[in-house]
């Protein structure tokens, strides 16, 4: 089980790499870290929005 310095120290080297806010003015990759909480739903959806339209894109969260 995790402690909170073990949660302060992992956001920190998250958040160390991820990508600025804001407009991209080129492609970019990577990963997506985002809290997902004490939810009891077995799924979630992430909407991509652009100025070309939305992208639904399902996602199934594991349950431990």
């Amino acid at each position: 089980m995790s402690t909170g310095q073990d949660r302060r120290v992992m956001e920190t080297e998250l958040d160390d790499r991820g990508l600025p806010e804001g407009e991209a003015d080129k492609p970019v990759a990577g990963y997506l870290y985002f809290p997902v909480g004490q939810t009891k739903a077995t799924s979630i959806e992430l909407v991509y929005q652009h100025d070309k339209g939305d992208v639904t894109i399902p996602l199934t969260l594991k349950k431990k």
